[in-house]
């Protein structure tokens, strides 16, 4: 038997946060920022970090965490976002020093965004940063009952 976990497509959390889940297991979460726009934090995954120098780091008990902002964006993206920053990982791993990208964050405005809105700029981001189409090549996951 195998069997597929889903999140809740919409969660909604205290002092107006929401999270928006996708694919499964990929979250979008939605933050006031005190006027008509929003805070989104995605969740990608990219097993490097291709984007240069990064232009601030924040380093917690040997973990360094890279932000990297960036200008250009494509079309659809670029009219709906603002201060568009990638966020990355630096860790020593066995064979080195590992970086990898682990979340797009961006501003909108407008109120807040819905649904499917939000997917529209999720399945942007992901082929920005992952090179998938999350509507052609969705992640899944399953897991095998082994009783």
């Amino acid at each position: 038997m195998i069997l597929y976990r889903e999140q809740a497509e919409i969660v909604e959390a205290p002092l107006g946060v929401t999270e928006y889940w996708y694919e499964l297991f990929r979250r979008v979460v939605i933050a006031p920022t005190g006027s008509d726009c929003f805070l989104l934090s995605i969740d990608v995954y990219r097993p490097d970090w291709p984007y240069g120098e990064p232009d601030e780091t924040l380093e917690l008990d040997g973990t360094v965490l890279l932000y990297k902002r960036i200008n250009e964006l494509p079309g659809n993206i670029a009219v709906l976002a603002r201060d568009v920053t990638i966020v990355g990982l630096r860790v020593q791993g066995e064979d080195g020093i590992v970086e990898e990208t682990i979340s797009v964050r961006l501003v909108v405005c407008g109120g807040k965004p819905s649904y499917e809105k939000v997917w529209g700029i999720y399945r942007t981001v992901v082929m920005m940063i992952e090179g998938r189409d999350p509507e052609k090549k969705p992640l899944t996951t399953m897991i095998e009952d082994v009783d």
